[in-house]
């Protein structure tokens, strides 16, 4: 007999697996292992007596069934958010100031779509933004200058807690009219690949054909040793390549270096966070490369427990990534 009585978590986890074309890469995006998402996965398709995916084919793949499953999931995953988006729209109830802290490329990607979003569903609410390197951000958050921090997930002990909003991946930016782009086209990604999630297909960059390159990478402050730094990440990343990187001046901004890989000074890495919201008026040609995903992340102090105000802004930035 089947049991129709499924939770939201249960459609998001099959739409995962269809959207990265893959169980491990889905757990990935959901946080959670890939025993389990296959466990969750396989425990939906008794509780339905059907078969969703036919796992033999690669990549995985779906059945006659799952396909018809997919149109309606996605159908009741919108209702739920209309149904979220027209209650919280009629609470008018929720006031206040909120005092949010995020490095500066961060508010340049979110904060245009994220504002008038939250203005208009709680006009009685005010956010003040503060934009500042991370390590400033974290002291005035512990200080209780600011409210929320939006960030990486910190890697280390830390003194404060957070909740996984999303996560970012990290690719190879190149000069539109460098000479790589002629002897490695089978590696090349679009901007509009990256942002519609096609890159599963382009095989990964062989980073050590860059090692003549100069690169212009991201300069954290001096107090800043956190191992998920951007420049941190594309420098271990050439190590692990076999070289050491011919480095451009640093600059504490990726707006600068995207404009210096333009300008065809240098190469760089870049998030498809900047690259899907950047507002980027020209993109350089990106590259797939072999590196860890980055949590997002909303950090605040521990112990601290969320007036509705932040729930609220925390439920709407969530909604954008």
């Amino acid at each position: 007999m089947k049991d129709f009585s499924l939770s939201s978590n249960q459609y998001r986890y099959v739409l995962a697996v269809v959207q990265e074309q893959s169980f491990s890469a889905a757990a990935q995006k959901l946080y959670m292992t890939q025993p389990a998402l296959s466990q969750a996965i396989i425990k939906l398709e008794n509780q339905l007596n059907i078969k969703i995916f036919d796992r033999s084919t690669v990549p995985v793949s779906l059945t006659d069934e799952g396909e018809v499953f997919v149109e309606i999931a996605k159908e009741i995953l919108e209702c739920e958010r209309t149904l979220e988006d027209r209650l919280s729209f009629m609470d008018k109830t929720i006031s206040g100031r909120l005092t949010v802290g995020m490095p500066s490329y961060r508010s340049v990607c979110y904060l245009p779509r994220l504002l008038p979003r939250f203005g208009e569903k709680y006009p009685n609410a005010a956010i003040e933004v503060v934009e500042n390197e991370v390590y400033s951000l974290q002291k005035a958050l512990l200080a209780g200058a600011i409210d929320l921090v939006i960030s990486t997930q910190p890697l280390q002990e830390s003194p404060y807690d957070f909740t996984i909003l999303g996560r970012e991946q990290v690719y190879l930016a190149v000069p539109p009219y460098h000479p790589l782009n002629n002897t490695h086209r089978q590696y090349q990604l679009t901007a509009a690949a990256i942002m519609d999630g096609r890159t599963h297909s382009v095989p990964y960059f062989p980073l050590q054909d860059a090692a003549d390159e100069r690169f212009i990478l991201l300069r954290p402050s001096a107090k800043v040793t956190t191992r998920d730094f951007l420049g941190h990440i594309g420098l271990t990343l050439c190590k692990e390549a076999g070289f050491m990187p011919k480095l451009t001046p640093h600059t504490s901004r990726l707006e600068f270096a995207v404009s210096m890989v333009l300008a065809n000074q240098a190469l760089t890495f870049v998030t498809d966070t900047y690259i899907k919201y950047g507002n980027i008026a020209q993109h350089p040609v990106y590259y797939r490369i072999r590196a860890p995903h980055r949590n997002i992340a909303v950090l605040y102090r521990a112990g601290h427990v969320f007036q509705p105000i932040e729930r609220a802004f925390i439920n709407e930035i969530r909604g954008i990534l």
